[in-house]
C-alpha cells in the first residue's frame, strides 16, 4: 500500500491494485484515515465507521451490479474523504422503490447518497465512474489539530 501527498495537499491511498473484494477497499480506506489522524476516538469512531461503510457499498454495487471493480481511489482531501470507484457496467445508480415485504437488497445506493449527499456519476462509452465525498468531521466539529512534525529535514 503506497501514500502519497499532491501539491494539492489531499492525501491518497493506493495498493498496488484493484480492490476484488469490499474488505480490501475498506482497509485501504481505514489505513488511509488512521495515516491521517482521523477515525481515532469519539466523534471520530462515527465518522470512520461511516467512511468504511460507503466504500463498502460503492465497491459491492461495483461488484453486483457493474461486472467489476475497473478503478479506485481514496483521497482526503480538504477535510473530506473523496472515494471514486469504478465499474463496466454504464447502468447508472437508482434507488428501488420501497417494498412492504422487506426483500433483501436495494439498500445501498440511498445509504450511499445518506452518507454523501449527492455523489457524482460519470458514464463513458465504456462504463462509469461514482465519485462520493464524505466530510469526515461531524457537523460542529473541529477537525483534529495536526500532528506536530519535526523541523528539519526528515530522516530517510
Amino acid at each position: 500500500m503506497t501514500y502519497a501527498r499532491g501539491s494539492d495537499g489531499a492525501r491518497a491511498a493506493s495498493g498496488g491494485g484493484l480492490p476484488t473484494r469490499a474488505a480490501e477497499a475498506r482497509s485501504l480506506v481505514h489505513a488511509l484515515l488512521l495515516r491521517t489522524g482521523l477515525g481515532e476516538g469519539p466523534p471520530h469512531e462515527a465518522v470512520l465507521a461511516d467512511a468504511l461503510l460507503l466504500t463498502s457499498e460503492l465497491v459491492t454495487n461495483a461488484l453486483r451490479h457493474g461486472g467489476g471493480v475497473t478503478g479506485f481511489s481514496a483521497h482526503v482531501v480538504d477535510g473530506s474523504l473523496v472515494v471514486t470507484v469504478a465499474d463496466a457496467s454504464t447502468q447508472v445508480p437508482t434507488a428501488r422503490p420501497p417494498r412492504a415485504d422487506f426483500v433483501a437488497g436495494g439498500y445501498g445506493w440511498p445509504l450511499v447518497c445518506r452518507l454523501a449527499g449527492t455523489p457524482d456519476v460519470i458514464v463513458t462509452a465504456t462504463g462509469k465512474t461514482v465519485r462520493a465525498v464524505l466530510p469526515l468531521h461531524p457537523s460542529g466539529a473541529a477537525p483534529p489539530a495536526p500532528e506536530p512534525r519535526p523541523a528539519g529535514p526528515l530522516a530517510g
